[in-house]
């Protein structure tokens, strides 16, 4: 659809103005192979295009990262994990060198639809709010559309996830550099602006379709708080999205919709770069070109892992570095030699 609703305006966070820059984004990618040590390929495009760099040889780390700059910022991603063992406990330990928060991408609860219980909800928000960094949650379907009772389960999702942040963390913008928006009549969607970039979390479930017209609004509703966050945010140069799920069949009107918004963007010469990440049990993997789109990337986050996988993007360099695996590695190794 090319035509939407419009949402109740609201203030999303603004940057200040910086020099726009014309370079494009390095895209770096830590895999596990059997060696145990990252490869990173490199892919054949057009030199216009960003590209995956590779690698000089095995080392102890998925790359040599930059030095830190006053536009840098690195997160954590995971999803599922109710069954990982002592999670509160790692959760209080996350090293706040390595990720400023945490999105939580969803699907935490039981397979069983009459797991679907408050105590379930409940105990997630619990064990979550160990958590030495800040985190944010997007619906996953096992817990939003998968249950028994969808206004209940919706209801309880609400209740204990909008707003959770600021439930357990100092979030002043002293502390944190950035201040949340949530999208009025959809308040589990947020977003915030930080180091030239925009972050956006998205309701953005699959599965079980109980009303059509409410889905549809739904996705219209992810579209508008999009379009809302881009265009009042003029100086920004980086996108990311956050969903429990990617272009399946159900969700494919959004997508098409938000192309051919990028395509608009484009046009205007805005000098932007979008990412969406999700999950599922593939393992970490980084999609290009994605709809089409030489300035487009989903990022695929495997479910029921731990670590959580970091991402640190960078604004002033154009660089993005994935890594699942190697950053906690190098992280326990330096925790047992310090003195």
């Amino acid at each position: 659809p090319t035509s939407l609703p419009t949402v109740v305006p609201t203030s999303p966070p603004t940057f200040p103005p910086t020099t726009e820059s014309s370079a494009k984004p390095s895209i770096l990618l830590a895999s596990d192979v059997p060696s145990n040590t990252p490869t990173l390929t490199k892919t054949s495009m057009p030199s216009s295009y960003p590209s995956i760099e590779q690698s000089d040889g095995p080392s102890d780390s998925p790359t040599e990262a930059p030095t830190v700059s006053a536009l840098s910022a690195s997160f954590f991603t995971l999803s599922n994990n109710r069954r990982t063992e002592n999670l509160a406990s790692k959760l209080s330990s996350l090293p706040l060198e390595h990720g400023e928060w945490l999105i939580h991408l969803g699907n935490w609860n039981n397979r069983n639809p009459e797991r679907c219980t408050r105590r379930s909800y409940n105990n997630t928000a619990n064990i979550y709010s160990n958590s030495a960094v800040p985190v944010f949650f997007v619906p996953g379907r096992l817990e939003w559309n998968h249950c028994p009772d969808y206004e209940v389960s919706r209801s309880m999702w609400r209740e204990y996830f909008v707003g959770y942040e600021e439930k357990h963390w100092d979030m002043s913008w002293s502390k944190r550099g950035y201040k949340v928006t949530r999208q009025p009549g959809r308040e589990e969607n947020f977003a915030f602006g930080y180091k030239n970039a925009v972050y956006i979390g998205l309701n953005m479930v699959s599965g079980t379709v109980w009303d059509e017209n409410d889905w549809n609004d739904r996705l219209n509703d992810n579209l508008e708080w999009v379009k809302e966050n881009v265009e009042k945010n003029l100086s920004a140069d980086l996108i990311v999205m956050f969903g429990n799920t990617g272009p399946v069949p159900n969700n494919r009107p959004f997508f098409d919709s938000l192309k051919e918004s990028i395509q608009g963007w484009t046009v205007d010469h805005r000098n932007l770069h979008f990412l969406y990440i999700k999950q599922n049990s593939s393992p970490l993997g980084l999609q290009q070109n994605a709809q089409g789109l030489d300035n487009f990337f989903i990022l695929n986050v495997e479910s029921n892992q731990w670590p959580p996988t970091k991402s640190s993007l960078d604004t002033n360099r154009y660089t993005m570095i994935f890594d699942d695996k190697e950053w906690y590695s190098d992280f326990l190794e330096s925790e047992s030699e310090a003195p």
